[in-house]
């Protein structure tokens, strides 16, 4: 699969936004997703920005030639403009859809001990319109107590459900927060890498943790990072 070149991107939902520029995503494990798009921007008739007065929570999607589902579906976070050479230029910052599921705190319980972890997680997204994936072994793993969501959004909620197995959350970046993976998503696809030119370091979360001092080796969260024009998704298998 070739790159794919940003002048052939199409947005849908980005104010006054003709033309795309530049284009970026990033995604990190329990974290919201999140892009950043570039483009040139025509003035309303009366020499306004289009954006104006509309950003909060506004969905934007952003699609590859000749494909059906968006490369990106997020919500507006921030959007600036300026001028440049006489040309107007508008930059959109966006998260994935799931930040709508970590926006209103709740306080809930489950007391129903039967309960599966998966049960308990798939019930707390349902109100959302957000479905889980998960493995089988969240629905072998009954809760065995009553669990408390207390002045918890349902984001933090199912992370730290996720987490009692190890598990990072990762929303899906095309669906507008319909659907979060809980661990690497399986997508299928094989990626090829070279096998220079990348980067070893070892992630911010290790520093958060408590590092070596709380018991974890730098081991634990090395990362290497690579640079590649080619259209690789998390989840797809090198």
């Amino acid at each position: 699969m070739g790159g794919i070149p940003t002048g052939s991107l199409r947005m849908e939902g980005g104010f006054g936004i003709s033309r795309i520029l530049d284009f970026s995503m990033k995604e990190y494990p329990g974290e919201h997703s999140e892009a950043e798009i570039e483009g040139i921007a025509q003035l309303t008739r009366e020499g306004r920005w289009g954006f104006e007065g509309m950003i909060g929570k506004s969905p934007v999607e952003i699609y590859a030639p000749g494909r059906e589902r968006p490369l990106y579906s997020g919500i507006i976070q921030e959007a600036e403009s300026r001028e440049e050479n006489g040309v107007h230029l508008v930059r959109l910052t966006l998260a994935s859809g799931s930040i709508l599921l970590d926006m209103e705190k709740k306080s809930r319980s489950y007391q129903d001990i039967t309960m599966t972890y998966g049960q308990v997680i798939s019930q707390a997204l349902a109100a959302s319109g957000t479905a889980a994936v998960y493995s089988g072994q969240l629905d072998a793993a009954p809760i065995g107590m009553p669990v408390v969501q207390y002045q918890e959004t349902d984001w933090e909620f199912v992370r730290r459900m996720a987490s009692r197995f190890g598990l990072s959350v990762y929303p899906e970046p095309s669906t507008g927060g319909a659907k979060v993976y809980l661990g690497i998503p399986e997508t299928g696809d094989v990626c090829k890498l070279e096998e220079t030119g990348y980067t070893a370091r070892v992630d911010r979360r290790f520093y958060k943790a408590g590092g070596e001092e709380a018991g974890y080796s730098r081991g634990q969260f090395s990362i290497y990072e690579v640079e590649n024009w080619e259209d690789y998704r998390v989840g797809d298998r090198t």
